[in-house]
């Protein structure tokens, strides 16, 4: 509206003045609405949520595991993120990778939707992927968290995979908890 008044001040005619005073005030609210949303985007990032949507996956991960009663003090369920994972990577001395849509651990090998690292004496984290997280529709996030809370206990039990055909083993185990014990239908 200043922009509008200015230009007739100025000897502008009305519909002159109109025009300035629309161009001002689509820059003001362009600019607002950038700076409303990188701050919001910003404060989004410092708590933990997602800069563009602010969507806490921590919280609907931890809410999802507490719903499902999937409570081991000896493990800790993180959303796949470059923090959690360097995080991981420092504990583990892996070698892990993350995209929004998988966790990469080595160069030929990548998840979709979670993994679980650990040893018995050093105890196991949990990544689950913000793509698992958020669309449950291609897996369930219970079916997850049962699968890779079954590689939990198959570490604290000291079952650890050296070959191909040990992990293949165990992927099996964990593929069947879901399987013998379903939570879902999917």
């Amino acid at each position: 509206m200043s922009g509008a008044f200015t230009s007739w001040l100025n000897g502008n005619s009305f519909k002159e003045g109109l025009k300035i005073g629309g161009i001002s005030a689509g820059i003001g609210l362009a600019s607002g609405a950038l700076m409303g949303g990188l701050t919001e985007g910003i404060r989004a990032v410092g708590d933990g949520r997602d800069f563009w949507d602010g969507f806490d996956y921590q919280a609907a991960l931890d809410e999802a595991i507490s719903k499902e009663g999937v409570n081991n003090p000896n493990s800790k369920w993180l959303v796949a993120n470059k923090k959690n994972a360097q995080l991981t990577n420092e504990k583990y001395k892996t070698n892990i990778k993350v995209s929004n849509k998988r966790i990469h651990f080595t160069e030929d090998q990548s998840s979709e939707f979670g993994m679980n690292i650990g040893a018995k004496n050093k105890g196991n984290t949990t990544l689950i992927t913000k793509n698992a997280i958020r669309n449950r529709a291609s897996a369930n996030l219970t079916d997850i968290i049962r699968h890779e809370g079954t590689h939990q206990l198959q570490i604290l039990a000291g079952k650890t995979a050296r070959t191909f055909a040990e992990t293949s083993i165990l992927e099996y185990g964990a593929y069947m908890t879901n399987i013998l014990n379903p939570l879902t239908e999917g």
